[in-house]
């Protein structure tokens, strides 16, 4: 939706449970040092770029210049759900050559998030973020 929504991972418990912070959430076009901003968050440097104001299509090439940033596609329809006052989130996620179904229960009380993870079933099941969800589907591209 021409949005950067940048999140920074903050804690990981022990049982694998993520919290996640949001950084930067932003419409584009971004001024420079915007960008230049979220390239540091990225941790890797900030390719030329002789402008003042960037798109979103000039971010995503930049993106590309770098061999450590993995750009693709992803289209999300999701929908919300309140249980248990935890916040749940089914989406539907496609990259341009894959497809999967993701919930996240989100909550800042763990112990809440554990048991409706219970409840569902999920705690028998592997708990990854989008990031490493994409970077395995990456790894499989046909």
């Amino acid at each position: 939706n021409n949005l950067i929504d940048v999140k920074s991972l903050r804690i990981v418990t022990e049982d694998g449970l993520e919290q996640w912070l949001p950084v930067k959430k932003e419409p584009f076009p971004l001024p420079l040092a915007e960008v230049q901003a979220i390239f540091q968050i990225f941790r890797v440097p900030m390719p030329e770029f002789a402008k003042d104001i960037c798109t979103f299509e000039e971010f995503v090439e930049l993106t590309k210049r770098d061999e450590q940033i993995i750009c693709v596609t992803v289209n999300k329809d999701r929908r919300l759900y309140h249980v248990d006052g935890c916040l749940v989130e089914v989406a539907d996620l496609k990259l341009e050559y894959k497809a999967i179904t993701t919930v996240a229960i989100e909550l800042e009380d763990p112990d809440k998030v554990r048991a409706t993870k219970t409840m569902f079933g999920f705690d028998r099941i592997e708990n990854i973020n989008y990031v490493t969800a994409i970077k395995r589907m990456c790894e499989q591209k046909p």
